[in-house]
Parts: C-alpha cells; structure tokens; sequence
C-alpha cells in the first residue's frame, strides 16, 4: 500500500515541511459516515436555501438591470476575483489538511500570512481598477466594482479562518448558519441596492457587509482571537512553498468558473458577456449546491483517511455514484423547465440566454464532480497535482472560449459568435476535461476506468434521455399552447372582465412547469429505481434520518438502515 502521506510531500515539494497531521478516525463516538451524512445534510440545507434566495435574487435583478451591466460586473469580477483568489495565500486550506491536532502549532503563523497576501492583493485590486478607468472609459462602473472588491478583500481574512475551524471540527451545522445567514444578506443587500439605482455596484457591495457579517459570526461560533497568535516567522518559508501550489490550485479554479468571463470581456460585447454570465450562474447556482456540498464535508473526513487508502477510494466512489445520480437530474432539470420559468420570472427578458441554458444543464452535471476529486486531492496533501489538473480544465475553458470567439474572425463564413455558440463550446469542455481528469485521479487511487465511468455515466445518460424526452413531449404536444387554452378559459369563467395578459400568460406557463417538470423527475426516478437501485439507495443516506422511512416509502424501496458507516 503506498504512503499516502510521503506522496503529498514529494507532490508538494516544500522541502523541511511540518508533519502532516490525519487525525485519527472514531472509534468509541459515532461512525464517521453518520458524521458525514449529518454533516452533507446541514451543507446541502444551507446551501439549497441560500441559492433559492440567490435565484429570487436574481429574478429581481434580472428585471431591474440590464445585460450591459451584468456584463460589466461580470468583466469586472474575473479581473479582480483573479487576483483576489490569492488573498488567504493558500492558509485555509493548509490549515484543514493539517487536522484539528496542529492547529495550535500552525494558526498564528497561517492568520498572519493570510493577512499580509490580503492586503497587498487590496492594493493590487485597486491599482488595477485605476488601470481600468483609463483603458475603458466608456464603461466607469468597471473601476468602482473593483474598488469595493479591493475593500472587501482583507476583510476576508478572519472569517475566512475561523470558518475552517469550524469544518476541521466538524461542526457543520454552525458553519452552514453562518454561510446561509452570509448568503441572505448578501441576496438582500443586493436588491436593495439594485432597486435604489447603484447598477453594477449592487453585486459588489456585498462583498464588504458579508465579509464584515462572517468575520464577527464567525468568532462568536468559535470566540478564536487568533489575530493574538504569534506570527512565528521562521515557519513562514514552508508555508509559502507549500501555499505557492494552493494559490495555484485556486487560481486555476478561477479560470474553470470565471475564466469565460475573463475572456469575454476582451472579445465580445458586453452584452453577450452578460447573457452568457446570466446563463451560466442561473445553471451553476443549482448545480453546485451538491458539489459545494461535497466538497466541503468530506474534506476534513478525508483527511481521516489518510491512513488507509482502500477505505478512503471506496468512500470517494460511493460520493461520486450518489453525486452523479442526484447532480444529473439537478442541472438536466433546470434544461427541462427554463422556458416556462423564463416566461414566468422574466417575460419578454433573457430570450437569448435561453437556449444556452437548455445546453449549460445537459452538460454541468460533471462539473458538480469537481468538488470530490478537490477533496481527494487536498485531502491527501497533492496541492501540486491539484493544481495541474485545474490548470488542465480552467485553462481549457479560457482556451475553447477563445477559440469560439475569434474563429468567425479567421473564417469569414462563420456567423459570430453568440450565447449558443459559447454554451456548445464551454459546456462540451466541461465534460471533455472532467471525465480525463476524474480518471486519472481515481486510477491512482486502483479504481479502473470503468468502474468510474460505471458510476457517472449512466445517471447522466438516463437524466439526459429524460430530459429531451420531456422537452419533445412539451414541443410535439403543444404544452404551452394548450396550457394558454386551458388558463384563458378558467380566466374567462371566473377572473375579471377584461383580464391583464398576465392573468392568463402566468397560470398558463405554471401549469406547464408543472407537467414537464414532474414528467421528468417522475420518468427518472422510475428510470434509477429500476437500473440504478443501489446507488438511488445510498442516495437517501443524504436525507435527514427522520424523513428517511417517507423517502423510501415513496420511491417504494425496502427499508434503508438509519445510519451509514464507509467501510
């Protein structure tokens, strides 16, 4: 059995590093499976009611603003969210993969460190953001976003830690109040200032209120002044060397979910940026509820693990079957039901970033993998490899977005390029670079290449059958037109006498929304239940103990055990 431990060092190359620290599993207290499960649940909960206020949010702003300004914020938040990725220095991670038993050792010096990168990427924000206004003056807000991304990017740096403590403790129910109660102020914040006129600066403020929010809820959780820790400088040299690959990892990261953006901004308009950005958010605020999710509970749990590698692989693959299961109908949903919502939420708005979204869905369901195969990795100390392997997909992003954009230029029968186009190209990446990636990281843990693609590929292809399945049923059957009939008629019986447009457009396309969407996650849970039954099974080990018995009752599955263990 290799050494996973050894491994990571030479991975990280870091020289006279300190000892890291697995911490020992449970043996006396609970399973680490009920640890985890509990632990996904309070995650994905907070995570599910943050993005519902971040999709409401988004319905208002959608109406509120327009696509210039998203894209202005969106061109504004590559440039300086690159730069700004760099802002803890890679120290929250460090200090997660150390494990609860360093952290006396490594809390000061990894704060201080923090503290210090933050503030020279404050100052760095801001030069950039006074570049801007002389570069592009015909947009100013550009600046001033970055400006308020500047402010709010060392007020980071004490929430940020204190918050990892929390996951290193497992204490994952406070973690998930703080980042929901974060996520409400932020989505508030947001429409407030966007329905007093501050445009593109409504997205940006806040950055500032919910650093200054989690900075303070986080030490009331942990009462944690670790600004009083001593820097102890002469251990900042292996910090640096082994934060080097983390900062990496992370801006590498950067370019996979921002990196279209960045491109954009200098290729193609401002409009198309914003429908594009709209687009993307809209499909990636659902999808990333499990693999965020994932990510951030089984992280410390892996790190448990460090010492026996075949229980660690087998913990990984039955996150990536329950992942991929859940995460396929989550995003290929979202494809299904976008146009009866579009025609709900933003009647007559957003008709180009339709069919991009339609596309986006079908494929985003592999990126949600991401997150497990980020934890894998910084679980077992490999921040070096992790970051060639974001470089691989962040970097392709970048490149086909390129591509995309300046092939009609080199070959003048192209049409130019749109929304559609750069959803086909991005979405395809996706898939391309998460499958490769996926493999390799899992190969080196023994699982063969089919056993992976045993676990992912059929729940996408069985929710992506359903999916266009449904949207045939919806095009060949005429729903939108009957559901019209239906609602005019029942307006005409008992709503008023001369009916708004909207008395009969909303219930019409509801009533649509209803059937397609129940239509598809009827088809593929009965699809799952009869092809995917142990997988669908372990799925409802993320379903609070309670609500288990209904769950199983439902699908009409025999009794699923009330607690999980990941041996």
């Amino acid at each position: 059995m290799r050494d996973s431990t050894s491994d990571s060092s030479r991975d990280c190359a870091i020289g006279a590093e300190l000892p890291i620290v697995a911490d020992a599993l449970p043996q006396s207290e609970e399973s680490l499976g009920d640890t985890v499960g509990r632990g996904a649940t309070w995650v994905m909960l907070g995570n599910v009611l943050g993005k519902c206020a971040s999709l409401v949010t988004q319905v208002i702003i959608g109406i509120i603003l327009t696509d210039i300004e998203f894209g202005v914020f969106a061109s504004a938040l590559a440039i300086g969210g690159f730069v700004g990725i760099l802002r803890d220095g890679g120290t929250n991670l460090i200090l997660l993969q150390r494990g609860s038993r360093s952290y006396e050792t490594v809390a000061g010096p990894l704060f201080w460190i923090n503290a210090c990168v933050s503030s020279v990427c404050c100052v760095v924000i801001a030069g950039i953001g006074v570049a801007m206004s002389f570069l592009d003056p015909g947009h100013p807000q550009t600046a001033y976003v970055l400006y308020i991304i500047a402010a709010a990017t060392p007020l980071q740096a004490i929430g940020g830690q204190l918050q990892t403590k929390l996951r290193q403790d497992l204490r994952f129910a406070r973690y998930s109040q703080i980042q929901l109660i974060s996520a409400v102020l932020r989505q508030v914040s947001t429409v407030v200032l966007a329905l007093a006129g501050a445009g593109s600066m409504s997205m940006a403020w806040p950055f500032v209120f919910c650093a200054l929010y989690e900075g303070v809820a986080s030490y009331r959780a942990t009462r944690e002044k670790v600004w009083l820790r001593p820097p102890m400088f002469h251990t900042w040299g292996s910090f640096i060397r082994q934060g080097w690959w983390t900062l990496f990892g992370t801006a590498c990261n950067f370019a996979l979910d921002q990196g279209a953006y960045f491109v954009m901004g200098f290729t193609v308009s401002k409009a198309i940026t914003g429908q594009f950005y709209f687009a993307f958010q809209l499909v990636a605020q659902t999808g990333v509820i499990l693999g965020y999710a994932v990510q951030q509970v089984l992280l410390p749990a892996l790190v448990r693990l460090n010492d026996n590698v075949d229980r660690q692989a087998d913990a990984a693959m039955r996150s990536l079957r329950v992942m991929s299961l859940a995460g396929s109908i989550l995003c290929v949903g979202v494809s299904v039901c976008i146009a009866p919502l579009r025609a709900i939420l933003w009647p007559g708005m957003w008709v180009e970033a339709e069919p991009a979204i339609v596309i986006l869905g079908i494929f985003f369901s592999w990126r949600i993998q991401f997150g497990l195969t980020t934890a894998l990795l910084h679980a077992q100390g490999r921040f070096k490899r992790h970051a060639y392997y974001t470089l691989f997909e962040g970097g392709g992003v970048m490149v086909v977005t390129l591509i995309a954009t300046l092939l009609p230029k080199f070959v003048p029968t192209l049409p130019e390029a749109d929304v559609t186009t750069l959803a086909w190209w991005v979405g395809a990446w996706l898939v391309v670079g998460r499958v490769i990636v996926t493999l390799v990281v899992f190969r080196r843990m023994r699982v063969s290449a089919g056993r992976v693609l045993g676990a992912t590929a059929w729940s996408w292809l069985i929710a992506v059958a359903v999916g266009l399945v449904t949207l045939a049923m919806d095009h060949f059957l005429q729903l939108e037109a009957r559901s019209r009939d239906l609602a005019s008629v029942f307006v005409q019986s008992f709503g008023p006498a001369h009916p708004k447009p909207w008395m009969t457009e909303v219930p019409a396309q509801a009533l649509r929304l209803l059937i397609v969407g129940g239509t598809c996650t009827g088809l593929y849970l009965a699809a799952v239940r009869w092809l995917l039954r142990d997988t669908l099974v372990a799925t409802l080990f993320m379903v609070p103990v309670r609500l288990r018995p209904l769950a199983t009752g439902m699908l009409g599955l025999n009794k699923v055990p009330a607690s999980a263990t990941v041996d």
